[in-house]
């Protein structure tokens, strides 16, 4: 009489120790066992296999036939999808096997039985697929980050300037890009406008990350630099006459420099005494000064 003791686990292997014999697979040749040698007989994975051992003794043999079923080591694959969602947001994962089980290893996330990933608290989050059968478990994991929606904060500084002049507005969420509505204004990448023309514009601040847009707006005058222009009339005047002297800057103020000739604020010019004398008009507003002479 003889035993076949059978033990598989996944090499995939089977163990059979008979007392003596031969044994036959009807998919592989099997060596000859003498004596009380034992062998070790492969099964092919996912494959259930018929195993046979002959004993022979003398004229006479017998044989036993045993069936193996071989499971394989769970594989849970790797898991697909985005690295990253937004709190309050969702995003769904998937894994090409089967079966398995989802978990989030902390709160800053929660997962649904079909891969579905719900952001709760801004942080890093671990999601894993387990796939478990007979044989054990395997898992399979993803890295993830949980996002705050963008902050675009407030933009601080002066809501005017002179054209051809500077001023810094700031914003304390970090990474946002400057723009202006129209090319009464620049504005460079760390919040420097210029002032380019008269009028108005709006300088924005946007904040785009992986979860959305935001901005804050921040609208400026430009008010325009004093032009005197030219003053048109006569270079010379008699004494005791009188001439109109024109200029078409609007706003300004007529002076005589020597008080030689004496001028009206309407640009009315009349020669008081001989000599040289200068007359000017200055323009004046919140951004200087200009003049023009004669």
């Amino acid at each position: 009489s003889w035993t076949i003791i059978v033990d598989y686990t996944y090499d995939p292997a089977v163990t059979w120790a008979p007392v003596a014999g031969l044994y036959t697979d009807p998919g592989a040749t099997v060596p000859y066992v003498s004596g009380d040698t034992a062998t070790t007989v492969y099964a092919q994975p996912d494959t259930t296999t018929v195993y046979t051992a002959t004993l022979a003794l003398g004229a006479c043999s017998n044989a036993t036939a045993v069936t193996v079923n071989v499971t394989p080591l769970p594989d849970a694959d790797s898991i697909y999808g985005p690295t990253g969602v937004c709190r309050g947001s969702s995003v769904t994962l998937s894994d090409t096997v089967a079966g398995g089980t989802w978990y989030a290893s902390n709160a800053n996330a929660t997962v649904s039985g079909t891969g579905v990933v719900n952001g709760i608290t801004p942080g890093l989050v671990t999601v894993f697929y387990v796939v478990t059968n007979s044989c054990g478990n395997d898992t399979a994991f993803k890295y993830m980050s949980v996002d705050l929606a963008p902050v675009a904060g407030v933009i601080v500084g002066p809501s005017a300037l002179c054209q051809g002049t500077t001023i810094s507005l700031t914003n304390s969420s970090p990474g946002g890009t400057w723009s202006s509505s129209n090319a009464n204004a620049s504005v460079g990448s760390t919040g420097i406008v210029t002032g380019v023309s008269p009028g108005t514009s709006v300088i924005t601040y946007n904040v785009t990350n992986g979860c959305g847009t935001a901005i804050d707006t921040h609208p400026i005058t430009i008010n325009p630099a004093p032009d005197a222009d030219t003053i048109l009339g006569p270079t010379t005047l008699c004494e005791g006459s009188s001439t109109y002297l024109y200029d078409a800057a609007p706003g300004g103020v007529w002076v005589s420099a020597t008080g030689r000739i004496s001028v009206t604020t309407t640009g009315f010019a009349t020669g008081v005494s001989g000599g040289t004398d200068t007359v000017y008009y200055i323009v004046t507003n919140s951004c200087g000064t200009d003049s023009a002479a004669i």
